[in-house]
């Protein structure tokens, strides 16, 4: 019996196979960034060119999102079921938003592993469910999704970070409903709260603004085809 070489388009079929089956499980899962290609090719002891073309056909299938700088996210492909889906929020309008609420949030979540009670923790809970119970109401989930993150800000305890929230809950809710208006994004959102949720009630902050910045290094990377551009299209 003669040996049959294997070729390396083979390599990437195991690859993304493997990867693959792991998305699609649910052991990685949406928002999780991916190792980097050095690490993933270790990893599966593999050169970077296998593993190069096997994340392309991942994103080929939608099923992660990639952006330079950044790195790769597990993704949705629901994200992206309708073809033409836009949104009325440009790039530097959702970084400007961002920016704020690091300048914010971050700032409370810190507090708030000194500051909060179980009552906060409880808002926080009662947040979550009522992002549930109004999943499919694009105002309705926009509108808890900042009851949520206000929330946030009140387990710091500091009036002077709850009134800036506050003043500006008018373009945030905004900004939320576009964000929201992607398909998939409610049921993102709402495991994406939880994972804050217990890392707060934890009292677990480097958790938390860990997960901060992935959230928000993912949004910023799967929005990318929907935000408008300065003329006001895609």
């Amino acid at each position: 019996m003669e040996i049959v070489k294997i070729e390396k388009k083979n390599l990437v079929s195991e690859v993304h196979r493997q990867i693959r089956e792991m998305i699609l499980s649910g052991s990685w899962s949406e928002g999780e960034k991916i190792a980097s290609e050095n690490r993933l090719a270790a990893q599966f002891s593999v050169s970077r060119v296998v593993i190069r073309e096997a994340l392309q056909r991942l994103r080929s299938e939608r099923l992660i999102v990639t952006r330079q700088g950044m790195g790769s996210f597990v993704s949705n492909p629901q994200n992206y079921a309708i073809p033409d889906a836009h949104i009325a929020l440009s790039e530097q309008t959702y970084v400007s938003m961002m920016e704020f609420r690091q300048s914010v949030e971050y700032s409370a979540v810190e507090l708030s592993a000194k500051y909060a009670v179980e009552e906060d923790f409880e808002r926080l809970r009662g947040c979550v469910q009522a992002m549930r119970d109004a999943f499919g109401d694009l105002d309705g989930f926009s509108n808890r999704d900042f009851d949520f993150h206000y929330a946030v800000v009140c387990c710091s305890h500091n009036e002077f970070l709850k009134r800036s929230m506050l003043c500006n809950r008018e373009m945030i809710v905004s900004i939320f409903i576009e964000m929201n208006r992607v398909p998939g994004s409610h049921g993102f959102g709402v495991e994406m709260h939880e994972d804050i949720t217990e890392g707060i009630c934890a009292r677990d902050t480097k958790r938390v603004l860990k997960l901060y910045q992935r959230h928000t290094e993912y949004n910023l990377t799967r929005l990318v085809n929907f935000f408008k551009t300065e003329e006001g299209s895609n």
